[in-house]
């Protein structure tokens, strides 16, 4: 096996969601750094790195922060909660937990779902993850709706969407769907289908400002515009996304961060320097 596809593999099998924390880091703790090209000498001390920075906006400066690790992926219905689980390669589901325990089944685009949570000692859908307690008691009584790797429950214009993604082995994909909820159950329907894994993104004036696993995309109206392609962040795990214009946004990943033209591609890379 070949140390680039080593590495590779290595980024493929995380399902990893970050939250920001609460220290912000001074912007002289960070220096621009000529960009490495993936998998060279210069680029691998990035990838080993421990530490991923989270970027935002906030009175219109640049505010940076150590982020850490979440695993779990939620969002609030007025009657219950969705939960969104990424276990890379071995799977993952979009569960939904009614506030009436009675519910035990519920209607998926049409098809009865009816697998709960825990079914005996594991999760639907979850390949070889044993039901924990301590871990997914969270999940205990929800109701499996949809196969896939969500990394993403969120609103935008008053609907609510999901986002997946899978990088493994060479494959690379990525979906944003909406999801509806009425009496008779829920809908899912594809909005945009990816040939890059959705990692991070921004929503900046209805425009949806993307860092993909390998790729910068603008999408509008559910229209894929790809701004740059093959980017040094692979395996870098973009985590977050900061709109600072229409032209000037920055991405954090680990090491440090990036900042990007939106309008030329033109690229600028800040590592951490400590």
């Amino acid at each position: 096996m070949s140390l680039q596809l080593h590495f590779f593999i290595l980024a493929c099998i995380t399902g990893i969601s970050f939250k920001v924390a609460a220290q912000n880091i001074p912007l002289s703790d960070f220096e621009e750094t000529e960009i490495p090209a993936p998998y060279t000498t210069a680029w691998y001390p990035l990838n080993n790195s421990k530490t991923s920075f989270t970027v935002s906006i906030i009175n219109k400066k640049l505010n940076v922060s150590k982020a850490r690790r979440s695993d779990r992926i939620e969002y609030d219905l007025k009657e219950g909660k969705l939960y969104a689980i990424n276990n890379g390669e071995f799977g993952g589901g979009l569960y939904y937990k009614p506030n009436d325990t009675t519910i035990k089944q519920i209607y998926v685009n049409g098809n009865l779902q009816d697998k709960t949570v825990p079914m005996g000692n594991k999760i639907p859908m979850l390949a070889g993850v044993q039901y924990n307690e301590d871990r997914f008691g969270f999940l205990n009584g929800a109701i499996y709706l949809s196969h896939g790797n969500y990394q993403k429950i969120f609103s935008f214009n008053n609907s609510v969407y999901i986002q997946s993604g899978t990088t493994h082995m060479g494959f690379i994909e990525g979906n944003f769907s909406k999801l509806t909820k009425d009496q008779t159950g829920f809908t899912i329907t594809s909005m945009l289908d990816m040939d890059d894994c959705p990692m991070a993104f921004c929503i900046f004036k209805n425009t949806i400002y993307l860092a993909g696993f390998k790729s910068f995309r603008i999408i509008n109206n559910w229209k894929d515009k790809i701004v740059k392609q093959d980017l040094f962040w692979q395996t870098l795990n973009p985590n977050s996304v900061a709109v600072s214009n229409a032209q000037t946004v920055y991405i954090g990943i680990r090491s440090g961060f990036v900042q990007l033209n939106s309008i030329t591609g033109e690229i600028k890379f800040y590592k951490y320097k400590f």
